[in-house]
């Protein structure tokens, strides 16, 4: 309904394959699910996890983090983890302990997936993966590992090869198939990118496949993605014929120009209609194709397939209800040309008349056989009887709740004519107001080529800011050649501080000739981080190094402060210019601020009682440099801008609210100031 307001569509029709329209142009989809047993040896291998993992579980309940469930899933978890962290942020010492326990639930819950639905190789990846990434700092990912049943497991699994039943199905089909048609392709769909590498080893030893993987660009640890030259090049393989079987991830699922095969193979549902349905489509579009899913007893493939069928027939439900209910509520209107007619004609009882002389006779017709038919009857025939039966008209006001308002009762004493103006009046002015928004600023905005697919930039270029992806020395995000932004998130800030990389990339930036800012996105603390580890680091950087610092809530808020800067960008320029005091710093004072910064949020990460708090010596100062930062770019009195920054908690915040919340708050000269933001 909402594309069709926005496109001015005045009818659709909604038509599946087994219409009697569509069915001689269709081809047979033969879509099979393939039920698995998990054998016994693999069994025993999962048993001591799931054992461990029900401990830690119950453990996590008694303290209250989890309530009573039958199964384990990743929202539950991701909910405990929720409730962990706001118990830190109370000070609660239990909350620190659960942390570390819903960490390690959730990694022995992937394991679990893993070897329940891929098999024993994808599982032993995932742990050579986090090994990889202890070895790099990840300390988490150290105390998992050595978990004694953790630890046994990887014994006992590296010489029994692989047990899962879904390996040597694949093989069997895949040469099956292969054996009766060589020219055939095979399209393999899986969820992990150890399953792929686990396909191509066993299915490159089977005569006549020529197999490859297509997988995505980003790269994880030792995983490496393919570039968009390696994805077209592997497709165009697959099209050619050089490669028969490909086996790929998510990526092959839509958006990219797959070639047809014969058979998709789904290595696990996936519990998205859309997505299933648009694995289904690599299949059965000029000839017929098969689709076959894999399916493991007992394990969440079978509640994912359940849910995918349930949410395929929602889809369906919901097109007919759009197409039999809610398109009534369009405003139909003819496009029709005079002409239109004029190519067609109708014939009856052997005699061809024109189309356009047809339709006129049949309505003149109808209009004798049913003279005058009051408005909002509508005739039936019942036994050779004309009935006129009366339809009742619901007026829209008692369609609505009864104290809820309508349009119409903010012009009840205007006449039709005028009422209908008003309104007019009213749409105008609220589209002008919008396009007045939406208007693209004289700025030019360059952001690094590794934030081209975040959020933040599709956010900023919505704004109407002209864009530009360059490599940047350094920052991440450069205003008119004068403004260099720095923008973290809070997790990424924890772990750049204990890096040692936060400093020495705030000194580039004072180093760069532009002004510095540090953008700092509070909305993804990490669950076992403490909020004043964030807090801390903040106010080493903006005390020690005289970076300015301005903190948001999300992505879409700090590209709303994007948009301010770059359209005010000469009085925020001059206002950062004035608020940063440039003293030079060595790489040994550097070094040190690194250490002991790296010392104090390693201390609040581990709950270190004993240490002093790092935030009670410097929150006070930090808060003053906000305010006075505000009060620079407004030139609104300090005092002013203090009870501003208590009451909106941050400057983007404020420039971001009404302000017509904020008019309460101000007298005139200091609105007059601040009006120019909005």
């Amino acid at each position: 309904m909402e594309v069709a307001k926005r496109l001015g569509i005045n009818r659709f029709d909604v038509s599946i394959k087994d219409e009697p329209l569509l069915k001689p142009y269709a081809v047979t989809l033969h879509n099979d699910t393939i039920q698995l047993e998990l054998p016994d040896t693999l069994k025993s291998l999962i048993y001591p996890l799931e054992e461990y993992q029900a401990r830690q579980v119950e453990s996590i309940q008694r303290m209250g983090f989890i309530g009573p469930v039958k199964n384990i899933t990743s929202k539950i978890i991701t909910d405990a983890a929720m409730a962990a962290s706001r118990a830190i942020s109370r000070r609660d010492a239990r909350g620190y302990n659960a942390a570390r326990k819903i960490s390690d639930i959730r990694r022995m819950h992937m394991l679990l997936d893993l070897l329940k639905t891929q098999g024993v190789k994808a599982a032993l990846g995932f742990l050579e993966k986090a090994e990889d990434d202890g070895r790099s700092g990840e300390r988490v990912t150290n105390r998992f590992l050595a978990i004694p049943v953790v630890h046994n497991f990887r014994i006992s699994a590296r010489d029994v090869g692989e047990l899962h039943p879904k390996s040597q199905k694949v093989i069997d089909m895949v040469g099956e198939k292969i054996e009766d048609n060589p020219s055939t392709r095979i399209l393999i769909f899986t969820e992990y990118r150890y399953t792929v590498n686990n396909l191509i080893q066993s299915l490159s030893n089977i005569d006549g496949v020529r197999v490859s993987k297509f997988i995505g660009q980003s790269t994880s640890g030792k995983q490496k993605g393919m570039t968009q030259k390696q994805q077209l090049a592997r497709l165009e393989e697959f099209r050619s014929g050089e490669v028969n079987v490909l086996v790929a991830t998510s990526v092959g699922e839509e958006g990219l120009d797959v070639p047809a095969a014969d058979l998709v193979l789904m290595y696990e549902p996936v519990p998205s209609a859309i997505r299933s349905i648009q694995r289904r489509g690599r299949t059965a579009r000029q000839r017929s194709g098969t689709v076959k899913t894999l399916i493991a007893n007992d394990t969440r493939d079978q509640y994912v397939s359940r849910a995918a069928e349930i949410r395929e027939r929602k889809m369906y439900s919901n097109l007919a209800d759009i197409e039999q209910q809610k398109q009534k509520r369009l405003d139909f209107r003819t496009n029709m040309r005079s002409n239109s007619l004029d190519d067609f004609t109708v014939q009856i009882d052997g005699v061809e008349m024109p189309a356009e002389e047809f339709l006129q006779t049949e309505v003149t017709r109808l209009e004798k056989l049913y003279p005058n038919p009051r408005h909002g009857s509508k005739v039936v025939n019942n036994n050779s009887e004309k009935i006129i039966i009366q339809s009742t008209v619901v007026k829209p006001k008692d369609k609505r709740p009864r104290n809820q308002t309508g349009l119409d009762d903010f012009f009840s004493g205007e006449t039709e004519g005028s009422s209908h103006d008003q309104q007019a009046s009213i749409a105008n002015a609220v589209s002008e107001h919008i396009d007045d928004m939406n208007k693209p600023i004289n700025a030019t905005v360059v952001i690094d080529h590794r934030e081209a697919s975040s959020t933040l930039s599709a956010y900023i270029n919505s704004l109407g800011i002209n864009l530009e992806y360059q490599n940047l020395p350094t920052g991440d995000i450069l205003i008119q050649d004068d403004i260099l932004i720095e923008r973290k998130t809070a997790r990424d800030l924890l772990t750049s501080i204990i890096d040692q990389r936060l400093f020495k990339q705030c000194q580039r930036m004072r180093q760069s000739g532009q002004q510095p800012l540090l953008l700092i996105e509070l909305g993804e603390i990490g669950n076992s981080v403490h909020p004043n580890a964030a807090l801390g680091a903040l106010a080493h950087v903006t005390l020690d190094l005289g970076v300015p610092i301005i903190t948001t809530k999300d992505s879409m808020e700090s590209a709303h402060l994007v948009y301010l800067i770059a359209s005010k960008i000469s009085k925020f320029s001059q206002a950062i210019r004035d608020h940063t005091e440039y003293q030079p710093i060595d790489n040994q004072s550097i070094n040190r601020l690194c250490e002991v910064a790296s010392i104090e949020i390693s201390a609040m990460v581990n709950n270190n009682e004993t240490n002093e708090d790092f935030v009670e010596r410097w929150s006070d100062k930090g808060f003053k440099k906000q305010i006075e930062l505000l009060s620079n770019i407004t030139g609104i009195d300090f005092a002013v801008c203090e009870r501003l920054l208590i009451e909106h908690h941050s400057i983007a915040a404020i420039f971001k609210s009404d302000f017509s919340t904020i008019e309460s708050e101000l007298n005139a000269s200091d609105l007059e100031k601040l009006s120019i933001f909005f």
